[in-house]
């Protein structure tokens, strides 16, 4: 098959090599958290990145696969970079929202805060800056992750801020969505993954009686919240 689907697939972002890390780090200051690292012009930085995505796509060829991505390595998180980009959101990148990432031993880090300050508003996306960089270095199909619309959603915990209506909330969320992947298509882009990982995290007990405590209420939440109260 020379066509996604294929029997061997990824999502997209891959582990940061240690000389990628460490000029972010350098770029930023060691008290400033990668995550910060928003769209930039450094040119010593972009070689770095340039250099680390090409090395990652020859991996990814040499081992057969028929979609390759950049490993996400020019984001300062897998989701945060796009909506970041667009107008109305900001971020606590502390780790300060509710919940937690957490394994069998105990809490690992926090989430980020997702706060809606503003109307959402679409504007030139460094996603697709990037997926033009990767589009150019393969003869692989580029393929390009982001994160699903309910995923936005669910990172800001219900808070919807600016918006006292959910139904607007939603439509200028989807209206800036359609232009992100309208703009992908024009650069290129036939392969748009989009990640819900929201779904996945309500098998967690304490995700469920995260969602129960919107103010929104359980109604807005997948259906596999609702069924277990059946």
């Amino acid at each position: 098959m020379d066509r996604p689907p294929f029997r061997a697939d990824q999502v997209g972002s891959l582990l940061r090599p240690e000389k990628l890390k460490a000029a972010r780090e350098k770029f930023l200051g060691p008290q400033t958290p990668t995550s910060a690292l928003g769209p930039h012009d450094d040119p010593g930085l972009r070689a770095v990145e340039d250099q680390c995505i090409r090395e990652v796509l020859a991996m990814q060829e040499r081992v057969g696969l028929k979609a390759v991505t950049d490993g996400e390595f020019r984001r300062r998180s897998w989701w945060l970079e796009l909506v970041l980009g667009w107008e109305g959101f900001e971020a606590d990148r502390t780790g300060s929202a509710k919940l937690k990432w957490r394994n069998e031993s105990g809490v690992t880090q926090g989430f980020s805060d997702l706060n809606v300050i503003g109307p959402i508003r679409w504007r030139p996306s460094s996603v697709v800056r990037a997926f033009q960089f990767l589009k150019a270095n393969t003869r692989r199909v580029p393929k390009v992750t982001i994160p699903a619309p309910n995923c936005v959603h669910y990172y800001t915990g219900g808070k919807l801020g600016y918006y006292k209506d959910a139904e607007v909330f939603w439509a200028d969320l989807i209206a800036a969505y359609r232009k992100e992947l309208r703009a992908l298509v024009e650069a290129g882009a036939r392969y748009i993954q989009l990640d819900d990982t929201s779904i996945a995290f309500i098998c967690d007990p304490a995700h469920r009686e995260y969602v129960r405590s919107w103010r929104h209420g359980a109604h807005e939440a997948p259906r596999a919240l609702r069924r277990e109260d059946q």
